[in-house]
């Protein structure tokens, strides 16, 4: 027997059910089989059934099943129920999301690991097919992909100029790189499906969750509240621990959500969504390019540790002869490529530059009369 306080018999608890729940229970209403007291009664012990369930998955180490352990994780449990009893949407809504990780986690490992032989068997294939083609051609196989893509550069700038605000933007100011623009030029497609296929999502997760602010001050979605509970995604490298749920300590929680490694619930969960997006479109962009070839077979006999034997995307790119490019058309790439760290010895690099900078500039007026 679940243990859960007393709430408000007034609470609208029908929105929680699952849609078959919801319309099983309107239509005994109808039909007269219950009164309007054993409907609401029924539907609430639906409705906390679902919530206690999703908890005891996701949130295994916040019990609150046996009284005995309230004690232990008694604030965490008091918001639970408070939320609940209050009406609480956002805390409610956020957390029904949760129970949609562990699906997604699986669909984010089952295309990338597929995208991942793909590009190691096919990568040769994959540019030569790509770069043959006239952008109109490009731009065909992206819409293919992703139907209603943004068509300019920066869809993010384009819609905060119009003050556009809702849901109809998330994806313009979740993932501003994927337009129509950027994609089709050169070997951007290229690069990006070589960064996504070759490295694991967790080291993806903190870029990817960069623009969650901006999209909740746009009303894209919902703000992520201050949870007990945090979502693990950076250093995560199995299926099995990315997305995990954990209660952290209030004196840790905010250090660790601040240097990326762990999440608030809702920044989580909108990681997890867009990270399934992209892989999905990138592997249907590599199927669409090698769409006369046996994917399935091959992929099936591929074996990692004999990846040396076929030409991979990676080996493709970076036997290109070197060239000078420039700052445009690196700024263009960044957003396909892993993201890098933070380093200083870059850093040194970019001081010493403007000290050598500063220092041509005095002796020039030392001894340029015109200059000076």
């Amino acid at each position: 027997m679940v243990f859960l306080p007393m709430v408000n018999e007034n609470t609208d608890f029908l929105p929680l059910l699952y849609i078959r729940d919801r319309e099983a229970m309107l239509e005994r209403l109808r039909s007269g089989a219950i009164d309007e007291a054993q409907f609401t009664a029924e539907v609430q012990d639906l409705a906390l059934a679902r919530l206690t369930r999703a908890m005891r998955i996701y949130a295994p180490d916040i019990s609150i099943s046996h009284p005995n352990d309230l004690d232990e994780h008694q604030d965490n449990y008091l918001k639970f129920s408070t939320a609940v009893s209050s009406k609480d949407s956002e805390y409610v809504k956020v957390f029904l999301r949760a129970e949609n990780v562990r699906p997604l986690v699986d669909q984010i490992f089952d295309d990338w690991s597929r995208l991942q032989a793909i590009t190691r068997i096919h990568g040769e294939a994959l540019a030569r097919r790509w770069t043959k083609r006239i952008v109109p051609k490009r731009k065909k196989v992206l819409l293919e992909a992703w139907p209603d893509m943004n068509p300019a550069h920066r869809p993010d700038f384009d819609v905060s100029r119009r003050d556009q605000k809702g849901p109809a933007c998330r994806d313009a100011v979740m993932m501003p790189y994927i337009n129509l623009q950027d994609l089709s030029f050169e070997r951007n497609l290229l690069e990006f499906m070589n960064s996504r296929a070759q490295t694991s999502p967790e080291r993806f997760a903190f870029s990817d969750g960069l623009p969650f602010n901006t999209a909740v001050a746009m009303e894209a979605l919902r703000p992520a509240a201050k949870y007990d509970v945090l979502m693990l995604l950076t250093g995560q490298k199995s299926r099995d621990t990315y997305g995990k749920l954990k209660k952290i300590d209030v004196a840790e929680r905010r250090n660790i959500v601040f240097t990326g490694y762990a999440f608030r619930l809702a920044q989580g969960v909108a990681i997890l969504e867009t990270q399934q997006r992209l892989y999905r479109f990138l592997l249907l962009c590599a199927e669409l390019l090698l769409h006369d070839t046996d994917l399935a077979q091959s992929v099936s006999n591929f074996d990692t540790a004999d990846q040396e034997e076929h030409s991979s995307l990676t080996n493709t790119m970076t036997s290109e002869p070197a060239e000078w490019q420039s700052v445009s058309k690196m700024n263009s790439r960044a957003s396909f490529r892993l993201p890098q760290p933070f380093s200083v010895d870059h850093l040194l690099k970019l001081a010493g530059a403007k000290r050598d900078a500063a220092e041509d500039v005095f002796w020039t007026l030392h001894e340029d009369p015109e200059f000076f």
